[in-house]
């Protein structure tokens, strides 16, 4: 209640996308002030920022150097009642400049914990990790250089304590946090929240045409995230990898009588293109720009085809089929492999071998256990 004022400190280019799914309308019509700062040209990679084709979102203050976001920030930092929802993770030198200036204003500060399932992710940092890395980049002088200064600078930002925490949890995390005062906020994902606000525009009518969802993923047409890090991808081919997909379409489609109904990648909606996609790979299929695409049409269809996608969520809420697919012809990242069968391995679904298509699998994989 205490808040007026939010200020939302983000990384990465701010994207009408993300305005849609942190739900910041609501704020608005509560008649509080929301205040985005878009720190990608100060932080992140520039290649990775051209990478995103999303619209910015026009309510968004983009800096371009870190003495005009300082400027910014001390007249913000004046307003009574001034939360600040620190998003700036990666750990540089500019961000423990900036870990650093939020220290010395002795603003509150919010932070996002909810824990990520991912065996890359919670992996330790330890010997045989490093060993991997190593074996997998080889000679890739940019991915080590970023690892180090990363180890660096995450410590050094150990050391910053703000006086005073709210932290979004989603389960008891330990571990070591940048604050003398901590409060735990419970909270769900972000998926969760937009479904349950979409529930409310639509009802699923047990008639409607069948359809089948995809799951669009930037790799191997767009780069991805390996920009952020320099991490070099495995030499693949890529119409190769289009056609076996496209091949995998067709059959379900026959197989189910039902149309596959492409959702791009939120760093590659464009609304004005309507049913068309970017990626010219998909032989004109069907795709859905909007933003919302995930919570209008999961909960309406037979199931969903992915390959590592967070929004699987979509599914998981809606007791949804995932048909997780991978080909046998196509190089993986070890990180990339290793997340597929994990979320394979939890959601208790095949994997489905597009290069050499298993229809018992497919099958086997309609059957959800709802635990």
């Amino acid at each position: 209640n205490f808040v007026k004022t939010l200020l939302l400190l983000f990384p990465y280019k701010f994207t009408e996308f993300y305005y849609y799914k942190f739900e910041f309308f609501y704020l608005n019509k509560k008649n509080y002030e929301v205040i985005i700062h878009d720190l990608s040209d100060i932080i992140a990679n520039p290649r990775y920022i051209k990478s995103t084709k999303t619209k910015a979102d026009k309510r968004t203050k983009k800096f371009s150097s870190l003495m005009s976001w300082i400027r910014a920030f001390n007249k913000i930092k004046r307003k009574k009642n001034v939360l600040v929802y620190d998003m700036v993770g990666d750990a540089k030198f500019r961000v423990f400049i900036i870990k650093l200036i939020l220290k010395l204003s002795n603003l509150p500060v919010l932070e996002y914990k909810v824990a990520e399932i991912g065996e890359w992710k919670n992996r330790k940092r330890n010997k045989k990790f490093f060993i991997e890395a190593i074996s997998e980049q080889q000679l890739n002088l940019k991915f080590y250089i970023y690892r180090i200064k990363e180890i660096f600078y995450s410590r050094l930002i150990k050391l910053i304590k703000f006086k005073k925490t709210y932290l979004l949890v989603n389960k008891k995390l330990n571990g070591f946090y940048n604050s003398k005062k901590i409060d735990l906020i419970n909270h769900h994902s972000y998926d969760y929240s937009t479904s349950l606000i979409e529930k409310k525009k639509i009802s699923v009518k047990k008639n409607r045409k069948r359809y089948i969802v995809y799951l669009d993923k930037p790799r191997p047409y767009f780069g991805g995230d390996t920009l952020l890090d320099g991490m070099r991808l495995p030499k693949n081919d890529i119409d190769k990898w289009y056609n076996e997909l496209n091949s995998l379409f067709g059959y379900l489609e026959k197989l189910f009588n039902a149309k596959v109904l492409i959702i791009p990648h939120n760093k590659y909606k464009i609304p004005k293109l309507k049913k068309k996609n970017l990626n010219p790979y998909f032989n004109n299929r069907t795709s859905d720009n909007s933003y919302n695409a995930c919570e209008k049409h999961i909960p309406g269809c037979l199931f969903i085809i992915a390959d590592t996608s967070t929004a699987v969520s979509y599914g998981i809420i809606n007791y949804k089929p995932i048909q997780y697919i991978y080909s046998s012809n196509y190089i993986y990242l070890k990180k990339h492999i290793k997340n597929l069968i994990l979320q394979s391995r939890l959601t208790g679904m095949n994997l489905i071998n597009i290069a050499s298509i298993d229809k018992k699998k497919i099958i086997r994989n309609l059957s959800v256990d709802k635990k």
